[in-house]
């Protein structure tokens, strides 16, 4: 379980609102009575220092820090060939020398025992990731003909993606295509961006909205490669931005208001996957994970305030 502090401020509009009260409404995946014994066990931090108390009133503008949610991957489906999870938000798909917390091959081994061999030991297993901010599913290999086999598939662009995206911003189509190479950001060791000389990798993505709110947008994407960073990119070159984003930010859009809703990671959610199964000649495999309870708590503030 991730041992990592979360930091937030709390908002002026929770100003005389119980402490208990203002953590659910803040992190909505643990009950009031959950987060009233995490007070208890010394789990939370105002102003730096540890409360005793649940019921202490809030004045607004304190930062507030708690204990890294202790949620584990959901693990959806597994064979003696495949293991497919879903991944919190927050949790790093395989160890990052530049990032530290919690990555699910490292829990995937622990809990599994040994998956197919890498060329880095850390990513034993993995087929493709996830950035850290992204919640969803994530494909890992239990032996060496699996991983073959599902590299391959993901090479092939055999392997069908859908995630969801809540965005700021709104398009004028309901249905749109971004077909633009990316390239990493000189000087950024992390970042990409659009191909500006030509020498960038082709990346395709489509968009089909689902629901419109007055500043933001719920949006299926569908990207038909697996670039880096494809889809908080593609976002960015149409003048959009996930909730939560914190690399990609588009100019011009409303920024978050002092009540809406905390948002661990960003708001982009691997929801379906669906791909040859390594073992089964001809067989799919086909699977899907809920958005997490944040990501639909936001959706919810959101029709319910008219944002």
């Amino acid at each position: 379980m991730s041992s990592e502090w979360i930091q937030s401020i709390v908002a002026k509009s929770d100003r005389g609102r119980r402490l208990d009260e203002a953590l659910a409404r803040l992190f909505p995946e643990r009950s009031r009575a959950a987060w009233q014994k995490e007070v208890r066990r010394g789990n939370v931090l105002l102003d730096g220092r540890r409360v005793v108390r649940s019921n202490v009133r809030l004045a607004g503008g304190e930062e507030l820090r708690v204990q890294g949610a202790s949620v584990e991957p959901d693990l959806i489906h597994e064979d003696p060939h495949v293991l497919v999870f879903d991944k919190p938000a927050g949790w790093l798909t395989h160890p990052a020398d530049r990032a530290s917390g919690e990555a699910l091959s490292t829990y995937a081994l622990r809990r599994f025992g040994a998956l197919a061999e890498h060329e880095d030991p850390g990513r034993a297993g993995v087929v493709h990731r996830l950035d850290r901010g992204t919640s969803g599913l994530v494909v890992f290999a239990r032996t060496p003909q699996a991983m073959r086999a599902l590299r391959a598939a993901f090479r092939e662009r055999s392997v069908d993606k859908d995630y969801l995206a809540l965005v700021r911003g709104a398009p004028v189509a309901e249905a749109f295509d971004v077909d633009l190479a990316l390239e990493p950001q000189p000087g950024s060791l992390d970042r990409q961006r659009v191909s500006r000389g030509g020498a960038g990798k082709a990346a395709t993505t489509r968009f089909e909205v689902l629901e419109r709110f007055q500043d933001a947008t719920l949006l299926r994407c569908l990207p038909r490669t697996g670039r880096r960073h494809q889809i908080r990119v593609h976002l960015l070159a149409c003048g959009l931005e996930l909730f939560g984003e914190q690399i990609y930010m588009a100019q011009g859009l409303p920024r978050a208001s002092e009540d809406e809703p905390n948002f661990v990671g960003h708001a982009l959610h691997a929801h379906r996957l669906a791909f040859p199964h390594p073992e089964t000649a001809g067989g799919r495999l086909a699977l899907r994970a809920e958005p997490p309870a944040t990501f639909e708590h936001l959706c919810a503030w959101l029709r319910a305030t008219g944002r």
